[in-house]
């Protein structure tokens, strides 16, 4: 088997370029909160807390010498037990929020969900010029899933247990994910341990985007692409490749995820013998070509069924030249201004026309940061901090809002989506879970990864989200699976230090008796 020395470099490259970013997310998540308004216009604020930093992070280090000295007793529990236990849990709190919360959506959730009603009715004024789809045709794979929901249900309640059920299976696959990267006990359990401790997930069932069953089809693609990558099986590649290309069909962010998966192989393919680097350049090609067909085929589906075309719509340079304006703060740095619309409907619905004025917003936006670096500094800095440390990723703004007639029923939960005390409680709870995980991940990034193969593919999918993110339209309620995607990486970073602490511990403790 030849392994070519560009293996080598590619893999320290990445490590370097990983462990500066993962350090730098638990930096900023330790100096900086993040925190989006509880109305409909997501302004976003942020604060500077070093004492609240400075708590959490002791915390997070008395639980570590606690689970160090009760370690002996974690690797005898039952992963699949554990498991259960947590989805049991999970089951009661999920049924307490889908009962007790208005059976309603908003925002762009609400407009693909009333599109597929009137598509169910024969309706098909969102698909004319100007209309909601005719501007986001990328919404057809959420548009054909929600017109397939409204043939069992015309409540938005189906969503929301459907989303339940893919929060498990997203947990479910990232503790098969720890299974296959590192075969150990302990890191499993600490793996269904921390799944289940990541909350903001388990308010996103409420969300009902496609994020949710998105993501679940991105960690079975993930999974499904490790057991791929050491046995080769047909099975895994048919399951990766449908994997990635329905999470892409529920939402084109999750491309990401794709690109991650062929990055992942073309660098195994550095390192594997002449008959695998055929089977492999065989999986990489057969993502290329099928991971954008779902929605693809959503799209002739609706304009089949309407008789009526889709074209590219608002074009994605759009959201670019919104996401990159460094006097864009109307709700924080490169969040949504409304441009994107605006330059469309200027543009007379005309895609070319559109892409042009976007094009020429871009090449104005970067005359503004050669000519002002220091506010493109502040930009991207204020930028990055308002997405990825929020602690509850706006998962209780994408939730029932009182502010836009969407009611909860119950005492904790309004409390909760108001922005009371439980939900500082619970984004308390989440931040040091967030710190938790950048730091551990950290730690097996230095001392862990020469240990295993496939841990280039979750820090790939980390690294293209930062770097999308950055340019993108701001929103942190998307930022969550690129940072729930390392926990098994975080879990085994968890063993390393609770096992060196544990063996500190034992030596002393045997050198008193001597």
């Amino acid at each position: 088997m030849k392994t070519y020395p560009i293996y080598k470099v590619c893999k320290n490259i990445l490590f370097v370029i990983s462990l500066i970013a993962v350090g730098a997310m638990f930096l900023l998540n330790f100096f900086y909160n993040s925190t989006v308004s509880y109305n409909a216009y997501e302004n976003v604020t942020v604060s500077v807390n070093i004492l609240s930093g400075l708590v959490t992070v002791g915390v997070i280090v008395a639980v570590l010498f606690l689970v160090a000295l009760i370690r002996k007793h974690i690797e005898k529990i039952d992963p699949r037990l554990l498991f259960a236990a947590f989805s049991l849990m999970y089951g009661v709190m999920a049924l307490y929020l889908i009962l007790n919360v208005d059976h309603t959506v908003r925002a762009d959730a609400s407009a693909v969900f009333y599109t597929a009603k009137n598509v169910s009715a024969g309706n098909y004024s969102a698909f004319e010029a100007g209309g909601y789809m005719d501007t986001y045709p990328h919404q057809t794979g959420l548009l054909l899933y929600d017109t397939v929901l409204q043939i069992f249900s015309q409540s938005p309640a189906l969503s929301f247990v459907l989303n339940f059920f893919f929060v498990l299976g997203i947990n479910y696959f990232t503790v098969k994910t720890a299974e296959q990267l590192f075969n150990d006990q302990f890191t499993t359990v600490i793996t269904v341990a921390v799944s289940f401790a990541f909350l903001p997930q388990l308010l996103f069932i409420l969300f009902a985007y496609g994020l949710t069953p998105g993501c679940f089809f991105m960690c079975f693609a993930f999974y499904n692409t490790l057991r791929a990558a050491s046995n080769m099986k047909i099975i895994n590649v048919v399951m990766a490749v449908a994997g990635a290309s329905l999470a892409v069909g529920f939402k084109k962010n999750f491309l990401i995820g794709a690109v991650a998966i062929g990055a992942y192989l073309a660098l195994k393919m550095l390192k594997e013998s002449k008959i695998t680097r055929l089977k492999i350049f065989s999986f990489l090609i057969s993502l290329l070509l099928l991971v954008s067909v779902p929605a693809h085929l959503a799209t002739v589906y609706f304009e089949h069924k309407t008789d009526i075309s889709l074209d590219e719509g608002a074009p994605s340079v759009l959201w670019i030249a919104m996401g990159t304006d460094i006097d864009n703060r109307y709700c924080g740095a490169g969040w949504y201004n409304g441009f994107n619309l605006a330059c469309y409907q200027n543009a007379d619905h005309d895609s070319e026309v559109a892409a042009e004025l976007g094009r020429k917003k871009l090449e104005n936006n970067f005359k503004r940061m050669k000519n002002d670096p220091m506010q493109t500094v502040e930009f991207f800095r204020d930028k990055t901090v308002s997405q990825w440390c929020d602690p509850m990723f706006q998962s209780a703004w994408s939730g029932p809002l009182e502010d836009c007639g969407q009611y909860t029923h119950t005492e904790l939960l309004r409390s909760i989506y108001t922005g009371g005390t439980a939900e500082s409680v619970i984004a308390c709870f989440s931040k040091l879970v967030v710190l938790l995980i950048f730091g551990a991940a950290a730690i097996f990034l230095i001392f862990g990864r020469k240990q295993t193969d496939g841990w280039e593919l979750l820090v790939a999918f980390f690294l293209g989200g930062l770097l999308f993110h950055t340019f993108w339209e701001a929103k942190s309620q998307y930022i969550y699976p690129y940072v729930f995607c390392l926990i098994p990486l975080a879990a085994n970073g968890m063993s390393k230090i609770t096992y060196y602490i544990k063996n500190k511990f034992d030596g002393k403790k045997n050198n008193e008796h001597q």
